[in-house]
């Protein structure tokens, strides 16, 4: 059965269903390899009022929703660094992780053409899948306040100058 996907920024309205999928996914394949004092420090980042503010001070939200159901999200912050990637379990390898990654790429650049790389710090779950999208480890991984992660950049000059044809990016 297909859908259609359609990108868009989060509105602020409709943070309480994205702070529900983050914690989903964050509780089901990132808190097991989080010390107790790591999955604390992540569930104060990702709390309704958290994002309301965060999205007062440069940060942007980008959503993949299907028929009113949320499958995804990233958000980016001072457009140059992904704080946050979380796709549902039902829409995992399909397409969706990558496309919100392209469209924070394009966004990125839109908003600053000087930016010329994007940064990430993946959690070990996820390193794979940056990988594929084309980032590259910066270092090994890091523990800090009991989160684990491992800092990676995307070279934005890789990649073909925008076209009049694709600069919306949702």
């Amino acid at each position: 059965m297909s859908r259609e996907i359609k990108y868009r920024f989060m509105q602020p309205d409709e943070a309480d269903a994205v702070v529900a999928l983050v914690n989903r996914s964050f509780d089901k394949y990132v808190a097991p390899d989080y010390t107790e004092q790591g999955r604390t420090e992540f569930k104060k980042y990702n709390t309704i009022e958290a994002l309301r503010e965060r999205l007062k001070q440069n940060h942007c939200v980008l959503l993949a929703v299907a028929q009113d159901n949320l499958l995804g999200m990233i958000e980016l912050a001072e457009y140059k660094h992904i704080s946050m990637l979380f796709i549902d379990d039902d829409s995992f390898r399909q397409g969706i992780g990558r496309e919100l990654v392209n469209r924070a790429f394009d966004i990125a650049r839109l908003q600053d053409a000087f930016t010329l790389r994007i940064t990430v710090y993946s959690t070990p779950f996820a390193v794979q899948a940056y990988e594929k999208y084309g980032f590259v480890k910066d270092s090994e991984e890091q523990e800090e306040n009991g989160m684990r992660f491992i800092p990676m950049t995307f070279d934005l000059t890789s990649l073909e100058p925008l076209q009049d044809s694709n600069v919306a990016p949702v």
